[in-house]
């Protein structure tokens, strides 16, 4: 067996502050857990966590302790941010000094089995994500999670909410062409790119008019860019709507942290009291 040596400046003595120390060098180099933390107290989320998840009071001292929903709430954060299985984020929360941090795991000892959810087999079941995005900010202002077969125009004027003002319009591609009555009945103004069709190409104009449509819409298109390069893509592997929507609904939320981040970042002027 091949003697792996290990390189150590002093290896009689062990620093009292080496966490602290290690913490301090990521800090320097940029980690940006670290800076989620200092701008989103995940401790909101702390009531509604425990009204879903804790059912009723423990009987009785006996047995592992209940883990703390918020550090679950966490690790399944970190999970959708990275595109992380559960095995791959219980191996990165041991090996990594900023994942244990965020989560506020002193030790891997304390580190959550992965075995805490199942997966569904190895059947895979086809669910979609609806979103309406703000077209200036990039963030996810509403979403709706169905099965694989429906058409995200079947979808689309069911988005619209009181958040949205009179008048205001809405950026579709040409896939919803025909949904337009669904919008006005709503008070909102659809803008959809046009379609060409056999024998009847767009013209010119046309065309043009989809580019200047396009350059708005597709910022859509660099929200879920962001979820399938940076954050693993959107991938369910489990059975069930109610599964589908827990894991769209985390994913989402994942981007829009990430997306505040970036906005307080580069474009702090955007964010308002």
């Amino acid at each position: 067996m091949k003697k792996v040596s290990h390189y150590r400046r002093n290896q009689s003595s062990s620093s009292l502050f080496e966490h602290a120390q290690t913490l301090e060098a990521l800090s320097k180099q940029g980690n940006s857990l670290e800076f989620i933390s200092e701008m989103i107290d995940f401790e909101m989320f702390r009531p509604i966590l425990e009204s879903k998840l804790q059912t009723s009071e423990r009987k009785s001292n006996a047995g592992r302790r209940p883990i703390d929903p918020v550090l679950m709430f966490k690790v399944m954060f970190v999970q959708r941010l990275y595109g992380l299985s559960d095995e791959q984020a219980e191996y990165h929360i041991k090996d990594r000094t900023s994942f244990r941090d965020f989560i506020g795991i002193c030790s891997v000892d304390d580190v959550p089995d992965a075995r805490w959810t199942k997966k569904g087999g190895d059947t895979f079941y086809g669910y979609k994500n609806h979103a309406k995005v703000c077209c200036k900010t990039k963030l996810i202002m509403g979403y709706d999670t169905t099965s694989a077969s429906v058409h995200d125009s079947k979808r689309g004027a069911e988005l619209v909410d009181d958040n949205d003002a009179v008048g205001e319009m809405f950026w579709l591609d040409a896939g919803y062409v025909g949904t337009e009555d669904g919008f006005v009945n709503k008070s909102v103004i659809p803008v959809i790119c046009e379609k060409g069709f056999r024998g009847h190409p767009l013209n010119d104009e046309q065309k043009q008019n989809n580019r200047s449509k396009s350059k708005i819409r597709c910022r859509v298109e660099h929200v879920f860019g962001f979820i399938e390069r940076s954050m693993g893509g959107l991938v369910f592997r489990g059975i069930g709507i109610v599964r589908a929507k827990a894991n769209v609904a985390m994913t989402n939320l994942t981007y829009n942290i990430a997306r505040l981040i970036q906005i307080y970042r580069y474009h702090k002027e955007w964010i308002t009291v």
